[in-house]
């Protein structure tokens, strides 16, 4: 055992970082010189020396278990997983690249002269959110047009537009095809119609006071609007009625009972009880044969009626 671990102490290089114990002497010498003993001891010396190295680092406690950090790995292990792919350029950054054009930055924080003090130039509180209470307009301008509205919806667009190129860029370095803002088959007549019929159709008067057009025709589906009955009606006249239509609904769904079907089961019953079964069954049997005659003549006599069947 010691000769082993004088010979692991010559060659060993310890990697305490990586939990991680080596040694090169095993590769001068041929497997066939170690026995499985020989290799277990080996094995058990590598680990009481990583061992011993670890409870010599610094420790503390962490909830009363003693925790000790381990050092920088010396050995270089390969990657897991692959190196990561650069990003692919946008359309403006090719664009730069080709013509040598370099971004210039710009400085966070900018004077504001309104405040006297320092503010962002973009986000909260910055200085492009403040409240433009007045605008300048110019002397060929239309002054009844509202242009604290315009600029709203001027930026409604810019960022639209953006977002739109933010897509497309995405959607050619994933070499995607970016579809049109426009639709590509045009509505016909009756699409349009169906959909203006809809769409006055959706209104709390199910488009009764909607503007109609010159020629418009009525629509052919027209909904008509639920009628409830009061809960506590007014005439004690009307509330009768409904009473009274709600009881025929009833009756009329109530089983009727046939009189002369129900006498002429009650008449047969007794004399059925003073036959015996034998005669019942044979009375049953000879009806029966006799209605399948009927049957069968009725058929041959239709058949009769048509002709014969002409020769395929």
């Amino acid at each position: 055992m010691a000769d082993h671990e004088e010979s692991y102490d010559t060659y060993a290089e310890l990697d305490v970082g990586n939990l991680c114990v080596t040694n090169i002497s095993l590769l001068k010498s041929s497997l066939e010189n170690f026995s499985e003993e020989k290799l277990k001891c080996l094995a058990s010396i590598g680990a009481q020396k990583l061992l011993n190295e670890i409870f010599r680092l610094p420790s503390q406690y962490h909830e009363h278990v003693p925790v000790a950090k381990l050092p920088e790995p010396t050995l270089i292990v390969p990657r897991e997983k692959p190196i990561p792919k650069p990003k692919p350029l946008s359309k403006w950054e090719k664009f730069a690249k080709a013509k040598g054009i370099q971004k210039q930055k710009k400085e966070k924080l900018v004077f504001d002269e309104t405040s006297k003090d320092w503010k962002p130039r973009y986000g909260y509180r910055g200085i492009n959110n403040k409240d433009d209470w007045v605008k300048e307009i110019p002397d060929n301008a239309d002054p009844n047009e509202d242009y604290f509205g315009k600029g709203k919806e001027q930026k409604k667009e810019r960022i639209a537009k953006n977002e739109y190129h933010r897509l497309r860029n995405i959607a050619s370095a994933t070499k995607m095809k970016v579809t049109n803002l426009e639709s590509v088959d045009r509505a016909d007549k009756h699409q349009l119609s169906r959909s203006l019929s809809a769409a006055k159709s959706s209104t709390a008067s199910l488009g009764r006071f909607a503007d109609k057009l010159p020629n418009e025709k009525p629509p052919k589906n027209k909904m008509q609007k639920r009628k409830f009955k009061p809960n506590n009606p007014s005439n004690m006249r009307e509330e009768k009625e409904n009473n009274l239509k709600i009881l025929e609904n009833l009756e009329k769904k109530m089983p009727k009972l046939n009189v002369q079907e129900a006498v002429q089961r009650y008449m047969s019953k007794p004399l059925k009880e003073g036959k015996t079964d034998e005669q019942v069954q044979s009375k049953e049997k000879k009806f029966k044969s006799k209605k399948n005659k009927f049957v069968k003549n009725k058929l041959y006599r239709a058949g009769k009626k048509k002709g014969p069947r002409n020769a395929a």
